[in-house]
């Protein structure tokens, strides 16, 4: 009776953790800048191709950025994975994803993450920190304001274009030579900015159409060279996931106990107490 209760316990246990894995995001793409081509990246090292570590959508280079020891976070927070190097980007640089052959990186709900430090805002036109877009507009864009926008200069920006268009700015100006951990979400009818976890700004929108468009980290995918886009400084750990994550599943953020562990550690805690009862009962009967 005993081991019967037990078995019985613990297919509950497996049950209830095979359920839950289906309920999380699932990462779309992950450039971590940790390696190229199956080999370590070194601090200086020039960027050839970046490794999507989840996918087929490798990274090449704009331009001559390099590699750089990271200056954020190690470990990951929410994954525990050691991060030593991150992108050095600078003027006309950046990293072309591609698009063709391997699905849409968006679809009606995503997330996008990365860590951000500049050092230099430039001038011009708003600076890329993920762009992506067709000949004619930025379906998908995160980075930083231009200088010449009234009020919110060299601050956070998230946008998208389809049936219409929104944005989504921060009214705070980025200090440079900062540390930042910058995350946009989308879940079909709202849009949402995240400075460091917090919620920064939102927009309500649905007009999202995605389509096989050109991506880039750092720079603008359609003109990469010429156009006063480039992200100017370090970028890391860009993560892309299918849907509109809370703040507690950011990379910066520690991450909770899931569900299926707490329900897994409540069905072996009723199963210590039936064997215990059990056990007790086959004593009073003797």
């Amino acid at each position: 009776m005993v081991k019967t209760q037990l078995h019985k316990t613990l297919l509950l246990l497996l049950a209830a953790t095979a359920f839950s894995s289906h309920l999380g995001a699932a990462t779309v793409a992950y450039w971590r800048f940790e390696d190229a081509g199956g080999s370590p990246t070194t601090n200086g090292q020039t960027v050839t191709t970046v490794t999507d570590s989840v996918g087929t959508r490798t990274g090449t280079a704009i331009g001559t950025p390099t590699y750089a020891t990271t200056p954020f976070q190690n470990p990951i927070p929410q994954t525990g994975a050691t991060n030593l190097m991150a992108l050095n980007n600078g003027a006309d640089q950046g990293v072309l994803i591609p698009s063709g052959g391997v699905g849409n990186l968006f679809g009606s709900s995503f997330t996008i993450e990365a860590y951000i430090d500049v050092t230099s805002f430039g001038g011009g036109n708003a600076r890329s920190i993920f762009r992506s877009r067709d000949s004619n507009s930025f379906p998908v864009s995160l980075g930083l304001t231009s200088q010449n926008t009234p009020g919110t200069s060299n601050s956070l920006s998230f946008a998208l274009t389809g049936n219409g268009a929104a944005t989504v700015n921060y009214a705070t100006p980025l200090t440079l030579n900062t540390t930042y951990f910058v995350a946009a979400t989308y879940d079909g009818t709202n849009m949402k900015l995240y400075l460091d976890g917090n919620l920064v700004g939102s927009a309500a929108y649905s007009g999202f159409n995605p389509t096989n468009i050109k991506s880039a980290i750092g720079d603008d995918p359609q003109f990469p060279t010429g156009f006063g886009a480039s992200f100017l400084g370090y970028i890391d750990e860009v993560r892309i996931s299918d849907a509109a994550l809370l703040p507690s599943q950011f990379l910066n953020a520690v991450p909770e106990p899931s569900s299926s562990a707490m329900l897994g550690l409540g069905l072996l805690g009723l199963g210590f107490v039936v064997v215990r009862r059990q056990k007790k009962g086959a004593l009073v009967q003797k």
